[in-house]
């Protein structure tokens, strides 16, 4: 085989698997940011949604919604630059895994929290690896 197909093709896959782990945790960002701003403005209709009680204060869920928000903004820089800032990714999958303990030890009522961040974390850990194992073929 020819070196210089070689170093194509594992060039190609490292940016393909670049292009699909941005468009993934891109997704990620942008869902839990909808839910952030609904805990803002409108944490009664976010509580019906979830089928969660009402909030009471309400000022519960704007508080997690405002911190969810600024730790979703300190994810950027690694959506921009996954194999650069790779801080913000590790981070960002451990916290879903580490919130999917926090909601299981919550009940049956923070399930459905508790797999929509394990599945998160889940996706984003598969799709993260193989970035990091495609640059370092790519490297090597």
């Amino acid at each position: 085989m020819d070196d210089t197909y070689s170093l194509a093709w594992t060039g190609a896959r490292a940016a393909e698997r670049l292009r699909t782990y941005r468009l993934l945790f891109g997704l990620s960002i942008a869902t839990n940011v909808v839910v952030c701003l609904l805990a803002l403005l409108a944490p009664y209709h976010l509580a019906h949604l979830t089928g969660q009680p009402d909030p009471f204060p309400d000022g519960w869920p704007r508080v997690w919604g405002a911190t969810l928000l600024g730790l979703h903004l300190a994810y950027l820089p690694g959506w921009r630059h996954p194999l650069r800032y790779r801080w913000p990714n590790w981070a960002s999958i451990a916290i879903k895994f580490w919130m999917t303990l926090v909601f299981l030890l919550q009940g049956r009522d923070f399930l459905p929290f508790a797999i929509w961040d394990f599945a998160w974390g889940v996706v984003l850990l598969v799709a993260y690896g193989r970035l990091f194992r495609a640059d370092f073929e790519r490297r090597a």
